[in-house]
């Protein structure tokens, strides 16, 4: 299978759990392809640099990208787009800073369901389940692709509806939460018919 990994920042020393997670299903067959939102700076950390090597980091694209991947998504997915864009301000924080930041989510969706689709990209998978959730949760309904992610918390539990985390909950192909309490906060959070979707998945 051919999965993408995506996070805010990836990869970065203080997240061994994710890199040994990646290294883990490609020694079992799997390709993984790892995106991120930003980049932090690798260090001494030989690990790290390499990651950070074969990651593509969406922030990085030159604007031409982003924006072709833009009128990809509006010239060869119109119904899907705007399904997301609809998604997007249906699910956002409340106020104008939740309204201006569905703009760049769905860009940087767009780019990311295009890859999906011309990579042949069979599930994208988030680490911790806030902003970069977000940009799965959209380029999941752009690409017509599922996504899952690793709830981590504690901070997502403090603003369920700011991050949608009921939506995301429903609309996960599974979720990974890391600790039986962790698995317990997102139940509240969710439509029970959804609870079986839930798996504990330790760091």
């Amino acid at each position: 299978m051919r999965i993408a990994y995506l996070t805010s920042h990836y990869a970065r020393a203080s997240d061994t759990f994710i890199r040994n997670e990646v290294e883990g299903l490609r020694a079992r067959g799997h390709e993984v392809l790892t995106y991120s939102i930003r980049r932090e700076p690798a260090g001494d950390d030989e690990a790290v640099r390499r990651e950070q090597a074969t990651t593509t980091y969406i922030l990085e694209q030159p604007l031409a990208r982003l924006a072709g991947a833009v009128g990809w998504a509006l010239t060869r997915r119109p119904r899907a787009f705007l399904q997301a864009l609809a998604l997007a301000l249906r699910t956002r924080k409340a106020g104008l800073k939740g309204l201006a930041l569905q703009g760049p989510y769905l860009v940087e969706a767009a780019l990311l369901a295009r890859e999906m689709v011309e990579r042949d990209i069979a599930i994208v998978h988030n680490h911790i389940a806030e902003n970069s959730a977000t940009v799965a949760k959209l380029a999941s309904v752009i690409a017509v692709r599922p996504f899952s992610m690793t709830v981590h918390g504690p901070g997502i539990f403090y603003r369920p509806g700011d991050w949608a985390l009921g939506e995301k909950l429903a609309r996960a192909a599974f979720t990974a939460a890391i600790t039986d309490f962790c698995r317990s906060q997102c139940m509240l959070f969710a439509d029970p018919a959804h609870w079986s979707r839930i798996h504990i998945v330790r760091c």
